[in-house]
């Protein structure tokens, strides 16, 4: 009786194990097919977004998640459909969870700061995008920090965030940058108001490709920005010769061009051509003053004939009147600088610095 025991309580033992095993078959079954039924979900939900679809992408991702909850790439699928679709709310929620679990996700916070750019709550989005750049992600290469830092810049360059956009596009050029984002960056610089920044890419660009007439013109713009119109008139004047379709360039040569005309302070001008320019700024000076404003101009100049060795005497004299009546004319006319007196401007600013 005790073997028949034995035997009847192996035999049920060795079906419970195999029950077991069975059942342990059938879930791992279900839930790999479970998981094939979410991935597939998940692709047509991609595939969905990248047609512009992303109001039927939300219902395929949020599909995936009964199959797969808590997966972090669903989640983050499911709010990029949701903040493309113009539900923020719930595509902060969404994300505020999967943070909730790991506040240093990279794609996380990457998510959550293009949703507080999009709510126009720059100062927190930024602080997200930081979190995402110095966060961890899947692949650690490196090129989707790069990404992230340049999607900031953006955001800063599009608030017109000088100082800012300028601290973020310092560590750039330590990167791998190929030649299309190098020359979006020094366009970024001149922004920010580093043209020395800029020129120095620019420069490095046109090293590469000396035939590249954008790169011409955007050192043309960084020269000009730092008062060397000479070198810009150059850069603008190879700039137009080679894509004779810029009208920026084209402008810009114009407008260094006078420049270059009005300044007395040119090397290699004579005593006489400085006087005689000095003359022509003090009358047009007067003349900018007059169209914008009732208010009379300091009375001086030089109006007798010159004897020999008094031109350098008389142009400072004119210059130092211009300045005064500029000064006049910036208190009391309350139009802008027009385009008609933009070369004027920028010579007496110029003046101003010596």
């Amino acid at each position: 009786m005790t073997k028949s025991f034995l035997g009847t309580f192996a035999l049920i033992f060795a079906s419970m194990a195999g029950l077991f095993v069975f059942d342990t078959f059938l879930e791992k079954a279900e839930q790999a097919e479970s998981m094939a039924e979410a991935e597939r979900l998940y692709h047509e939900g991609q595939a969905l977004l990248r047609k512009g679809r992303p109001g039927d992408a939300v219902e395929q991702f949020r599909s995936a998640l009964t199959f797969a909850r808590e997966n972090p790439g669903y989640e983050l699928a499911l709010a990029q459909a949701l903040l493309e679709s113009g539900k923020l709310h719930d595509a902060e929620v969404l994300v505020s969870a999967v943070l909730e679990r790991d506040s240093t996700d990279g794609p996380a916070n990457l998510t959550m700061a293009r949703i507080f750019a999009k709510e126009r709550k720059d100062q927190y989005a930024g602080s997200y995008y930081h979190r995402a750049i110095y966060g961890h992600w899947p692949q650690d290469t490196g090129n989707e920090r790069l990404k992230v830092r340049l999607e900031l810049i953006d955001l800063l360059a599009h608030e017109n965030d000088k100082p800012d956009l300028l601290a973020e596009l310092l560590p750039l050029p330590n990167e791998k940058l190929d030649l299309k984002t190098r020359e979006h960056i020094a366009l970024l610089y001149l922004r920010a108001g580093s043209p020395n920044r800029a020129a120095e890419l620019y420069r490095g660009i046109l090293h590469e490709n000396a035939s590249n007439p954008d790169a011409f013109a955007g050192l043309g713009a960084a020269e000009f920005a730092l008062g060397n119109y000479r070198a810009a008139h150059v850069d603008f004047l190879v700039a137009s010769r080679r894509n004779p379709a810029n009208a920026e360039a084209k402008k810009q040569l114009e407008l260094s061009g006078e420049v270059l005309a009005l300044d007395p302070s040119l090397r290699g001008l004579s005593a006489k051509d400085r006087y005689q320019r000095s003359q022509h700024l003090l009358d047009l000076t007067r003349q900018s003053l007059s169209r914008c404003s009732v208010t009379s101009a300091p009375e001086s100049g030089q109006n007798t004939p010159l004897r020999p060795g008094q031109e350098n005497e008389a142009t400072e004299a004119n210059l130092d009147l211009a300045e005064k009546i500029w000064q006049a004319r910036k208190n009391d006319c309350k139009q802008p600088v027009s385009d008609q007196d933009e070369a004027l401007s920028l010579v007496l600013s110029k003046m101003v610095q010596r």
